[in-house]
Protein backbone atom coordinates (compact mmCIF):
# COMPACT_ATOMS: atom_id res chain seq x y z
CA UNK A 1 0.00 0.00 0.00
CA UNK A 2 2.65 2.56 0.86
CA UNK A 3 3.92 4.06 -2.64
CA UNK A 4 7.73 3.24 -2.20
CA UNK A 5 6.83 -0.40 -0.88
CA UNK A 6 4.99 -0.82 -3.89
CA UNK A 7 7.91 0.53 -6.42
CA UNK A 8 10.38 -1.51 -4.40
CA UNK A 9 8.12 -4.95 -4.61
CA UNK A 10 6.38 -4.56 -7.61
CA UNK A 11 8.52 -3.37 -9.70
CA UNK A 12 6.93 -3.97 -13.09
CA UNK A 13 3.75 -2.94 -12.07
CA UNK A 14 4.51 0.37 -10.44
CA UNK A 15 6.35 1.36 -14.07
CA UNK A 16 3.52 -0.27 -16.31
CA UNK A 17 0.51 0.39 -14.48
CA UNK A 18 1.36 2.90 -11.68
CA UNK A 19 0.14 2.75 -8.05
CA UNK A 20 -2.45 5.98 -9.19
CA UNK A 21 -3.38 4.40 -12.29
CA UNK A 22 -4.26 1.58 -10.58
CA UNK A 23 -6.39 3.32 -7.70
CA UNK A 24 -8.14 5.49 -10.48
CA UNK A 25 -9.27 1.70 -11.76
CA UNK A 26 -11.08 1.09 -8.76
CA UNK A 27 -12.58 4.32 -8.43
CA UNK A 28 -13.84 3.89 -11.74
CA UNK A 29 -15.36 0.06 -10.98
CA UNK A 30 -16.75 1.44 -7.83
CA UNK A 31 -19.09 3.89 -9.94
CA UNK A 32 -20.00 1.84 -12.32
CA UNK A 33 -20.60 -1.42 -9.53
CA UNK A 34 -21.26 0.38 -6.20
CA UNK A 35 -20.59 -1.15 -2.86
CA UNK A 36 -19.83 -3.53 -1.76
CA UNK A 37 -18.99 -5.70 -5.41
CA UNK A 38 -15.60 -3.88 -5.78
CA UNK A 39 -12.44 -5.42 -4.27
CA UNK A 40 -8.69 -5.62 -4.90
CA UNK A 41 -6.41 -7.82 -2.96
CA UNK A 42 -3.51 -6.37 -0.58
CA UNK A 43 -1.06 -9.07 0.13
CA UNK A 44 -0.43 -8.92 4.24
CA UNK A 45 2.93 -9.96 5.42
CA UNK A 46 4.73 -7.51 3.66
CA UNK A 47 4.35 -4.11 4.96
CA UNK A 48 3.55 -3.61 8.46
CA UNK A 49 -0.14 -4.11 9.87
CA UNK A 50 -0.95 -0.55 10.78
CA UNK A 51 -0.04 0.05 6.85
CA UNK A 52 -2.98 -2.18 6.43
CA UNK A 53 -5.46 -0.88 8.26
CA UNK A 54 -4.71 2.20 6.85
CA UNK A 55 -5.03 0.94 3.64
CA UNK A 56 -8.62 -0.80 4.33
CA UNK A 57 -9.79 2.40 6.07
CA UNK A 58 -8.79 4.12 2.83
CA UNK A 59 -10.42 2.37 0.22
CA UNK A 60 -13.43 1.38 2.26
CA UNK A 61 -13.94 5.21 2.49
CA UNK A 62 -14.09 5.17 -1.18
CA UNK A 63 -17.19 2.26 -1.27
CA UNK A 64 -13.89 -0.78 -1.93
CA UNK A 65 -12.80 -3.55 0.40
CA UNK A 66 -9.99 -5.47 0.25
CA UNK A 67 -9.58 -8.96 0.10
CA UNK A 68 -6.60 -10.01 2.23
CA UNK A 69 -4.21 -12.64 1.18
CA UNK A 70 -1.47 -13.48 3.46
CA UNK A 71 1.90 -13.14 1.35
CA UNK A 72 3.90 -16.54 0.25
CA UNK A 73 7.03 -16.80 -2.07
CA UNK A 74 7.58 -18.62 -4.57
CA UNK A 75 10.64 -20.16 -6.32
CA UNK A 76 13.02 -18.50 -8.38
CA UNK A 77 11.55 -15.04 -7.45
CA UNK A 78 13.68 -12.40 -5.50
CA UNK A 79 11.75 -13.71 -2.38
CA UNK A 80 12.26 -17.30 -2.98
CA UNK A 81 13.19 -18.58 0.78
CA UNK A 82 11.58 -15.36 2.74
CA UNK A 83 9.36 -16.06 5.86
CA UNK A 84 5.87 -15.54 5.37
CA UNK A 85 3.86 -14.56 7.79
CA UNK A 86 2.82 -16.36 10.96
CA UNK A 87 -1.08 -17.75 10.68
CA UNK A 88 -1.50 -16.03 13.96
CA UNK A 89 -0.55 -12.58 12.37
CA UNK A 90 -2.48 -13.14 9.29
CA UNK A 91 -5.64 -14.28 11.48
CA UNK A 92 -5.99 -11.38 13.76
CA UNK A 93 -5.00 -8.64 10.29
CA UNK A 94 -7.68 -10.49 8.45
CA UNK A 95 -10.06 -10.12 11.90
CA UNK A 96 -9.14 -6.13 11.78
CA UNK A 97 -9.72 -5.44 8.38
CA UNK A 98 -13.50 -7.49 8.16
CA UNK A 99 -14.04 -5.47 11.30
CA UNK A 100 -13.06 -2.13 9.23
CA UNK A 101 -15.11 -3.19 6.26
CA UNK A 102 -18.22 -4.06 8.21
CA UNK A 103 -18.20 -0.88 9.75
CA UNK A 104 -17.99 1.25 7.09
CA UNK A 105 -19.45 -0.97 4.03
CA UNK A 106 -22.25 -2.50 6.03
CA UNK A 107 -23.50 -3.72 2.80
CA UNK A 108 -20.51 -6.31 3.60
CA UNK A 109 -23.29 -8.29 5.72
CA UNK A 110 -25.93 -8.42 3.79
CA UNK A 111 -27.56 -11.81 2.51
CA UNK A 112 -26.80 -11.17 -1.25
CA UNK A 113 -23.60 -9.89 -1.29
CA UNK A 114 -22.61 -13.01 0.95
CA UNK A 115 -24.07 -15.77 -1.28
CA UNK A 116 -22.23 -13.53 -4.46
CA UNK A 117 -18.63 -13.53 -2.45
CA UNK A 118 -19.34 -17.46 -1.42
CA UNK A 119 -20.16 -18.15 -5.05
CA UNK A 120 -16.96 -20.14 -5.72
CA UNK A 121 -16.07 -22.85 -3.59
CA UNK A 122 -14.41 -21.20 -0.67
CA UNK A 123 -12.07 -24.90 0.03
CA UNK A 124 -10.31 -23.47 -3.17
CA UNK A 125 -9.54 -20.55 -1.69
CA UNK A 126 -6.29 -22.28 -0.09
CA UNK A 127 -4.33 -18.98 1.02
CA UNK A 128 -7.27 -16.41 1.64
CA UNK A 129 -9.38 -16.76 4.99
CA UNK A 130 -11.40 -13.38 4.49
CA UNK A 131 -14.44 -16.02 3.27
CA UNK A 132 -13.95 -18.25 6.20
CA UNK A 133 -13.85 -14.87 8.71
CA UNK A 134 -16.79 -13.75 6.97
CA UNK A 135 -18.92 -17.33 7.03
CA UNK A 136 -18.21 -17.80 10.90
CA UNK A 137 -19.72 -14.04 11.20
CA UNK A 138 -22.81 -14.07 8.99
CA UNK A 139 -23.69 -17.99 8.52
CA UNK A 140 -21.97 -19.78 11.11
CA UNK A 141 -24.08 -23.20 10.46
CA UNK A 142 -22.85 -23.01 6.63
CA UNK A 143 -20.38 -25.89 6.10
CA UNK A 144 -20.32 -26.29 2.23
Amino acid sequence: WDPDMFRAICPGKSKRIGREHWLRGLRYAQKLFGSPYVYTGLVAGIEPKKTLYEATEELTDLGIWPLITPWWTQGGTQFDGHRPPHPEWCVEVTEKCVDLVVERIPQFMEKDFFYWFMGGCYRCDDVVIMPDELRARHAPGITA
